[in-house]
């Protein structure tokens, strides 16, 4: 299972849109129609009718009243039923004895050959995606929902010749059960986390988790990921933009990793 991308930084849709809304507003009518021009006369062929449809398209939709403009959504029930299946044991992984290793010599190999003919790296990795379009969407409590699933999975590895095996999420990287970059994963998990912590001027009993335990969730994403190499600095980095209200969550959420 492969997550494209590579160690190259990406920009989140929400700090992308944030970013092209700053720069439309500073432009004026002519600027914007020359941007525009500017596309469209270097655009591919086969490329400038599907330009036109949409232009004309968005030119239509913006003389029609938005009050009504539904609220984007996702159906994630498929998905929390796939995970479920792993986590009661209808789906496992096996393993089988590597016979390349050799134990006298210390060698680096491993002493198992783990395999997933149930598909079991493509729901998790499913999962890690769509806790990525979630965040794009701002839809930041349904992502750390999701986060939390994928944390406390559990996944049982069946062998021949061992006692049964227990994988968590980190363990399908590990044994390259999926190539992806898992630092990455893990940060978009602690982003949805912060982006879920209250505004610090409202009263924290309207939301769900009061602001420690949204604090708390940060830091017990780090160890339950166990990626070491993550840190609160890397969490600052991971967007384009500064957290919102940092100065102000920061304390709070220094206070939850001493205690």
């Amino acid at each position: 299972m492969k997550l494209n991308g590579g160690n190259k930084k990406t920009m989140l849709m929400t700090d992308f849109l944030h970013k092209v809304d700053q720069l439309a507003v500073s432009m004026n009518k002519d600027q914007l129609i020359g941007f525009i021009h500017n596309e469209a006369r270097i655009l591919n062929e086969n490329d400038r009718r599907e330009f036109l449809t949409r232009l004309s398209e968005f030119a239509d939709s913006a003389k029609k009243p938005k009050d009504n403009e539904p609220e984007q959504t996702f159906d994630l029930s498929s998905l929390y039923e796939k995970l479920e299946l792993i986590k009661n044991g209808d789906a496992v992984l096996t393993s089988e004895c590597n016979e390349r290793y050799d134990d006298w010599y210390n060698d680096e190999e491993d002493p198992y050959i783990y395999h997933d003919t149930e598909h079991i790296a493509d729901t998790v990795l499913s999962a890690c995606q769509m806790i990525h379009t979630l965040i794009d969407w701002e839809k930041y409590d349904d992502a750390v929902q999701l986060a939390e699933t994928l944390l406390d999975l559990s996944i049982e590895v069946e062998s021949e010749y061992e006692d049964e095996e227990t994988f968590y999420l980190n363990d399908l990287f590990k044994y390259n059960l999926i190539s992806a970059d898992y630092e990455k994963i893990v940060l978009d998990m602690l982003y949805a986390a912060y982006m879920a912590l209250p505004l610090p001027e409202r009263a924290e009993t309207i939301y769900r988790f009061p602001l420690p335990e949204r604090a708390e969730t940060i830091y017990r994403f780090m160890e339950s990921s166990g990626c070491r190499s993550i840190n609160l600095e890397k969490l600052m980095q991971h967007s384009d933009r500064e957290l919102p209200h940092i100065k102000a969550n920061f304390p709070a959420i220094v206070r939850s990793y001493g205690n």
